[in-house]
């Protein structure tokens, strides 16, 4: 991918963060002003000794310290997902969340909220970046990508650490749908928690999307 197509996409999204921080959204019952703190914009990073298609990373929601800084991986979690990275060589990516809002008390989300959250917000990020490949970091992330084609029940024990190919519809603006190639794993808030063994696993699957992204193959 040229210089030049790089700086169109930063741009894209740098729009569109900016209108996700204004846009009057009710579309689940985080919306009215006790319940929605504030939306977390995506975080862009590029690599410019790379020319390759920028990868996608989804997290799950944000939580409350990510809208002090006003920046997605600003917590532990953070960290803990640029040390992968840094690990293979630190692809040109951008990262967001299924659920934009901070939610009071850090309580969390409904497959409702995420939902609604999606059909709105992440349809549109991945038709702007248009990926060719995806990493969903968490349950919550499969959740918002996977659940069109699989039932809930099937998703936790049968479609974590896989690599899947989806379809995003198209949704105006953006007159064509999208499909690429969607690699789901453990949110690294797991890792911390369930050890070493989860961590290489998640390690391993984002090399394995690295590799493909170089290796155009989708």
């Amino acid at each position: 991918m040229k210089k030049e197509t790089h700086e169109q996409i930063r741009e894209s999204f740098k729009q569109f963060n900016a209108e996700l921080a204004q846009y009057p959204c009710n579309s689940c019952s985080h919306y009215d002003s006790a319940n929605r703190i504030a939306p977390v914009p995506g975080l862009w990073y590029e690599n410019k000794a790379s020319n390759e298609q920028p990868i996608m990373i989804v997290l799950n929601y944000p939580k409350y310290y990510d809208q002090e800084q006003k920046r997605i991986l600003s917590t532990p979690d953070g960290n803990t997902l640029n040390q992968w990275l840094k690990k293979v060589g630190y692809p040109s990516f951008y990262a967001t969340n299924a659920f934009k809002c901070v939610t009071p008390k850090d309580s969390g989300v409904t497959l409702r909220h995420v939902s609604a959250c999606s059909n709105i917000y992440l349809w549109k990020e991945v038709l702007c970046l248009k990926p060719k490949i995806i990493i969903a970091l968490g349950f919550t992330a499969v959740e918002a990508l996977l659940l069109d084609y699989h039932p809930k029940d099937q998703l936790k024990s049968t479609f974590l650490n896989k690599k899947h190919k989806i379809t995003i519809p198209r949704i105006h603006p953006f007159p064509d749908s999208h499909t690429c190639s969607l690699y789901t794993t453990y949110h690294p808030a797991y890792t911390g928690r369930g050890g070493q063994m989860y961590e290489s696993i998640c390690q391993e699957l984002i090399k394995n999307a690295v590799e493909d992204n170089i290796n155009d193959r989708p």
